[in-house]
């Protein structure tokens, strides 16, 4: 469990030539003031930033690069299977955020209740089999069209492209007990059996085919960091 940290739960901020390679994978990330995960520039190994649980993050859920910033065309990046919780308070605060101009993988992903949009992106053309649900609904993005409804909804789930991505699905993940942070999938969430296949030996160890992170999400977590003292 990562929590109650005054800035990011999880950053890598690092300007180097050589970026650092890691992977952040089976953690629990919330209250942090800042958000739950913030890589500046690095790489993502086999794994990626996967199977988190990232909820109520004060400025996001996942924030990738800093727009116009050194380092942020340094971030190539695989976000596969987080499920992803009211994160944010203000502008900052989407679900997943990217700045940056790497290459940024975004798959499998649950995105609910978060607070400006669903997915921030300069670019969807990574974007795929996410579930976004009731994200934004406290900006004023909700006022830029009235007449419109699927247009009203897509415009709140994503912001930086036209709309739902292939496979992507809109509608709620039906969390077992999301009051009490249990983010379980109920037997009819349509989250279940509706992600797409990675073909990699720690994906097909995980238990079926589910949008999201697996329940072996609640086993300790695991930080990697290959490059030595580029630290997380």
């Amino acid at each position: 469990d990562i929590f109650k940290n005054e800035t990011a739960g999880i950053a890598s901020y690092i300007t180097a030539d050589v970026p650092p390679m890691f992977d952040i994978y089976q953690n629990k990330i919330y209250l942090n003031r800042g958000a739950g995960i913030f890589v500046q520039s690095g790489t993502t190994g086999g794994i990626g930033i996967s199977n988190n649980m990232v909820y109520n993050n004060y400025r996001g859920g996942i924030g990738i690069g800093l727009l116009d910033e050194p380092g942020s065309d340094l971030v190539d990046t695989e976000i596969y299977h987080n499920t992803i919780v009211a994160n944010g308070s203000d502008l900052q605060g989407a679900g997943i955020r990217n700045d940056s101009r790497g290459d940024v993988i975004i798959k499998n992903n649950i995105i609910a209740f978060n607070y400006a949009t669903g997915i921030m992106t300069l670019g969807c053309r990574n974007n795929s089999y996410n579930l976004l649900f009731a994200n934004g609904e406290t900006s004023n993005t909700r006022a830029e069209s009235t007449n419109n409804l699927s247009f009203l909804i897509d415009k709140i789930q994503y912001a930086g492209c036209s709309g739902r991505q292939w496979g992507d699905i809109l509608a709620p993940p039906l969390f077992v007990n999301p009051d009490r942070y249990n983010f379980a999938l109920q037997d009819n969430s349509p989250a279940r059996n509706a992600a797409d296949t990675i073909n990699a030996p720690y994906f097909q160890s995980l238990p079926g085919n589910d949008i999201g992170a697996a329940p072996v999400t609640f086993l300790p977590g695991r930080i990697r960091n290959e490059h030595g003292p580029h630290g997380l």
